[in-house]
């Protein structure tokens, strides 16, 4: 049928409401994996309003997320992403994604065709649900493309940044917070902005943690910290 029919393959999906629904049910149908691109400015489902991940991941759904360095900084973005590590998701980070996307299983995809959304246009928002197929299939490639250049994020029950190996004894867990944002790619005044911390301390913690690193620069530090396995 899909050979024959188009609409077997692609189906047009316009507006909000609609859109989260789909987004929903895709992940209520899910059995093994879920693929997402994650940029700021949410179109059809606001941040931390996806329950439904947290539903499938309770079912042992593998969640691998993408986020763009931009979501980070918007308000309570770093609670979300806690909220959704802890529960078992495994996220990392990219400084730009080309698109929206989720993926269920390797075998459905969604992503909005035009801009729309309360924050790109004041129309509503027009997606494309992709049924199996070559697009699918590229689509995936692109996640993992992406994937393996982002860089790992992790959190502790407390919500802050842990690295996955170990980390020496004089780093804090407010310093691989602080890590954990630097590396994603976030500034200054947005790592205080979701820390709760002055322009001013945020620094001081850093030059600390180039000075464990050895390092000269932020690049420095950052590529430091991924060698020793601080992240």
């Amino acid at each position: 049928m899909r050979q024959q029919d188009t609409s077997q393959l692609i189906e047009l999906v316009t507006g909000a409401e609609s859109l989260r629904q789909h987004l929903r049910h895709i992940q209520s149908a899910s059995q093994s994996e879920m693929l997402w691109f994650c940029k700021p400015q949410y179109v059809a489902m606001p941040a931390g309003s996806n329950d439904a991940e947290l539903e499938a991941l309770s079912r042992g759904v593998n969640y691998r997320v993408l986020y763009e360095k931009a979501y980070f900084e918007e308000e309570g973005a770093v609670d979300n992403v806690a909220r959704a590590v802890r529960a078992g998701e495994i996220a990392r980070a990219v400084p730009h994604l080309p698109l929206r996307l989720a993926i269920a299983d390797r075998s459905i995809a969604v992503c909005p065709l035009v801009p729309g959304g309360p924050h790109e246009h004041p129309g509503p928002p027009t997606a494309a649900l992709i049924r199996d197929g070559s697009l699918v299939s590229a689509l995936t490639a692109l996640f993992e493309r992406y994937w393996e250049d982002a860089i790992p994020l992790s959190v502790d029950g407390s919500g802050n940044a842990t690295d996955i190996h170990t980390a020496p004894q004089s780093l804090s867990a407010l310093d691989r917070k602080l890590l954990s944002l630097l590396v994603a790619g976030l500034g200054d005044k947005a790592i205080a902005t979701q820390t709760g911390l002055s322009r001013r301390t945020v620094q001081r913690y850093v030059q600390r943690m180039m000075q464990l690193a050895g390092a000269t620069t932020r690049m420095q530090l950052a590529w430091q910290a991924a060698r020793r396995g601080w992240l």
